[in-house]
């Protein structure tokens, strides 16, 4: 299966089976709402049990016979297929880069910036803490003494660690396992340096 096969398709990130419980236990709770209203005739207890648990019904039928829907449970070999394809895209997406033949040009605010591998003077990566996880950033040091960042979230972050690396020898391969631990410290790592000051 192809990356654009599954992108055609609405996918759902849980197992089927969830959403058949949820339509079978709906559907219990809608049959037991009629049996009580034959026993008590309570009119709005009646209604609201059948409109909460008649919509459950209704939603969970339309997820399982969507042919559009696709259900992709944790563990599941098709999950994995979509997540080994998902980042074999993503390592090739170039972002907000396109790459030269002596440099590149990365788009920030809106403004291309045009930068030849050169004219780098050093990169520095570090850790943010964004509460919940950490992300990564890289402040690229210039020869005019601009300095501008980019971190995990910026499209082509992959790719770009790829051309660094196979731009610079003396760029440690796995220099983020260095960043990563300890785990909420920053961890300020110079990863290059012009003249090979690296720590």
């Amino acid at each position: 299966m192809k990356l654009n096969e599954f992108e055609k398709r609405n996918l759902i990130f849980e197992s089927k089976w969830k959403t058949i419980v949820l339509l079978f236990g709906s559907l219990i709770l809608v049959l037991l709402a009629l049996n009580i209203e034959k026993i008590q005739s309570n009119f709005y207890a009646f209604w609201c049990n059948i409109i909460l648990f008649g919509s459950g019904v209704i939603m969970s039928l339309f997820r399982l016979l969507n042919p559009k829907n696709l259900f992709l449970a944790p563990n599941a070999k098709l999950t994995k297929i979509y997540h080994k394809l998902k980042v074999k895209e993503t390592q090739k997406e170039l972002g907000v880069f396109s790459y030269t033949t002596n440099g590149f040009i990365v788009k920030i605010d809106n403004k291309n910036k045009t930068v030849k591998w050169h004219e780098i003077i050093s990169m520095t990566a570090y850790k943010k803490d964004k509460y919940t996880y950490e992300d990564i950033y890289i402040d690229i040091l210039l020869l005019d003494k601009s300095i501008f960042s980019i971190n995990e979230e910026t499209k082509g972050w992959l790719q770009f660690l790829v051309r660094t690396k196979t731009e610079f020898s003396t760029i440690n391969q796995f220099w983020e396992n260095k960043i990563l631990l300890p785990a909420f410290e920053t961890n300020r790592t110079l990863i290059y340096h012009k003249n090979n000051i690296v720590k």
